[in-house]
């Protein structure tokens, strides 16, 4: 990845905003002798200060921050040398904008604008836009009309470099999993295969079970609008993660953590909706001590 930094400058079509924003970087600091790697891990530190302002205007729940904090994901914004750290923080702060959009009770706008703009950063935030679209029912002719023309737009803009532009990174359908692998192809795993549910398996351990088994057990609990936007988002993930191929294998550990971002945020989100009005959640129990110290005044006799 830092080597295309060096490239002269070309749209990237996996990852074309993180790209020029890395690059940009660079050549500011090239001047001082930044190395590129030095410039990528500044760029992914940068988004990771983006990703924790944005879980913070989604949940200031210590129970929250735990679950999604508890999780490999988190390296990914201290300055790890990839690309996926802008699309991930961008993610969520779309999920922020439908928060307040909905809370609000502004325009709708403002939240495919975010999206659209993620997207940009890369192609796969293309899977938040299901979650973006069930979480502003009920829908009517309007909002459906404004996320069509968001996608228009969005489709339009890479369709206009494709014919103008210096591109790069398209995508290949040899990524997706099939039944068979072909041995001649970039992915040696076939779909479900042993070795295919191993990788599987040792990145969503590292990355979002916790989230995951929370998620399971208490969906139910995920309040209407952007809350079931984030579950649906984390499905959505999910299942992609089954069908695409790890072409790196387990160095392929920071892509297959997308969907961690989502399992983890709305796993603590419902298990948080499920028990924080319980007698024994902490602070609960904090409120109901500290009341209890306080000696009852005896009335005075006049």
């Amino acid at each position: 990845m830092a080597s295309r930094l060096t490239h002269r400058w070309q749209f990237f079509m996996r990852a074309p905003l993180v790209v020029l924003f890395h690059k940009s970087l660079w050549t500011l600091l090239r001047p001082w002798d930044w190395t590129t790697s030095e410039c990528v891990a500044l760029s992914s530190s940068i988004a990771g200060g983006t990703y924790f302002y944005a879980l913070f205007h989604i949940s200031r729940s210590p129970l929250v921050w735990l679950v999604c904090l508890a999780s490999k994901v988190t390296f990914i914004f201290f300055g790890h040398v990839e690309n996926y750290a802008w699309p991930y923080a961008m993610a969520l702060a779309c999920f922020v904008s439908l928060k307040s959009t909905l809370e609000t009770r502004s325009s709708l706008w403002n939240v495919w604008i975010w999206a659209g703009l993620a997207t940009f950063f890369h192609p796969m935030v293309l899977m938040i836009w299901p979650g973006l679209v069930w979480g502003i029912r009920p829908w009517d002719r309007q909002r459906i009309s404004q996320v069509i023309a968001a996608l228009v737009l969005v489709g339009g803009i890479f369709d206009l470099f494709l014919v103008v532009g210096n591109v790069d990174g398209f995508f290949r359908t040899s990524w997706l999993l099939t039944p068979v692998p072909d041995p001649s192809g970039v992915c040696p795993y076939g779909l479900f295969s042993k070795d295919h549910l191993r990788l599987l398996f040792d990145f969503h351990r590292s990355t979002l079970m916790a989230g995951l088994v929370l998620l399971a057990l208490f969906w139910k609990s995920l309040e209407p609008g952007w809350q079931q936007a984030l579950g649906v988002t984390a499905g959505v993930t999910l299942l992609w993660s089954l069908v695409w191929c790890p072409t790196l294998g387990e160095w392929d550990w920071d892509l297959f953590a997308w969907p961690a971002v989502f399992v983890n945020l709305s796993g603590g989100l419902a298990f948080y909706n499920r028990f924080h009005t319980s007698s024994w959640w902490p602070d609960n129990l904090y409120n109901r001590k500290k009341r209890d110290s306080v000696p009852e005044r005896e009335p005075q006799i006049e």
